[in-house]
């Protein structure tokens, strides 16, 4: 398995459960976290964000995150490459 970094949004994870919203639920939302990060290898990076899903910030951070993981993954050359 490849590199893994998990990002929580927490005040949302659809349309549907944004602040106003029929399925907003700030508790369930809490213990879904909770028990997901209870199940997860502690060596997994957990990131709680104070975002909803579609924020932009978030967004972003996904980004940054992927683009750390994809870097980081990649075989390191030793020497002269010319």
């Amino acid at each position: 398995m490849g590199p893994l970094h998990v990002l929580l949004p927490l005040k949302g994870w659809s349309e549907a459960d944004k602040s106003g919203m029929p399925l907003f639920d700030p508790e369930v939302n809490r213990i879904f976290i909770d028990r997901l990060k209870k199940l997860l290898k502690p060596a997994i990076p957990v990131e709680e964000m104070n975002l909803h899903i579609s924020d932009r910030a978030f967004a972003a951070r996904a980004v940054e995150a992927l683009h750390h993981m994809i870097e980081s993954s990649k075989p390191r050359r030793c020497g002269n490459t010319a």
